[in-house]
């Protein structure tokens, strides 16, 4: 057997031992993405996880900020006591998996409120934590008073803080913009009239009896 013909076997025996031996044990691939369709009390968070030969359990995470900072400062791990929701298994699968659950169907989420938010995923093999950007819930406004007859309610205007808008609340009354707006006529203020003194129309009626008198 020539020195090449040696070679060429070896070569072919470390490929199908190399072929034989499992892949390298891991944890799934995770990553999270910031939340949107932000509301009062729900947000629909979204993910992307890559389960691979193992099946893998999955599940997203929120805290409110103020809990957060606390856990920091405590020294304890930042999201301890978060809320676990819209949780779940995922089968082995080669591709990536595709996450956008609506979170705070069953509470947890107020209004007015930053919160911190992951994505946990994990086999066998370990776990995965992917962090996705905080978000605020939109915080009803006061409704602004109405006076007079014509006075209008505007229905409700959901936006999605993530895109840079404002969220207008639960109504926006307004007053009827022809009378109490802009092109509303200046109010004028009627003449006073002026009171003359009784003494005066007294003295005014003598001296009308005294010129019939001396007619």
């Amino acid at each position: 057997m020539s020195r090449l013909s040696g070679l060429a076997g070896v070569a072919a025996l470390v490929c199908a031992i190399a072929a034989a031996t499992p892949a390298a044990a891991a944890p799934p691939p995770v990553v999270a993405e910031a939340a949107t369709e932000v509301g009062f009390a729900t947000a629909r968070a979204h993910g992307i996880i890559t389960p691979g030969p193992q099946e893998a359990f999955y599940r997203f995470e929120y805290i409110a900020d103020a809990a957060y900072r606390q856990n920091v400062q405590e020294s304890r791990e930042s999201f301890a006591g978060a809320i676990v929701d819209a949780s779940g298994w995922l089968p082995p699968a080669a591709g990536a998996v595709t996450l956008a659950p609506l979170l705070g169907e069953s509470g947890g989420i107020e209004p007015g409120v930053v919160y911190h938010l992951r994505l946990v995923a994990e086999n066998t093999d370990g776990a995965t934590i992917a962090v996705a950007p905080s978000f605020l819930t939109p915080k009803p406004l006061e409704p602004i008073p109405c006076f007079g007859d014509n006075c209008q309610v505007l229905p409700p205007e959901p936006r999605d803080p993530t895109l840079g808008t404002t969220v207008a609340g639960l109504g926006n009354p307004k007053i009827h913009y022809d009378h109490y707006g802009a092109k509303a006529k200046p109010h004028k203020a009627k003449p006073k009239k002026k009171k003359r003194h009784r003494s005066h129309q007294k003295h005014k009626k003598a001296g009308q009896h005294q010129g019939k008198a001396k007619k």
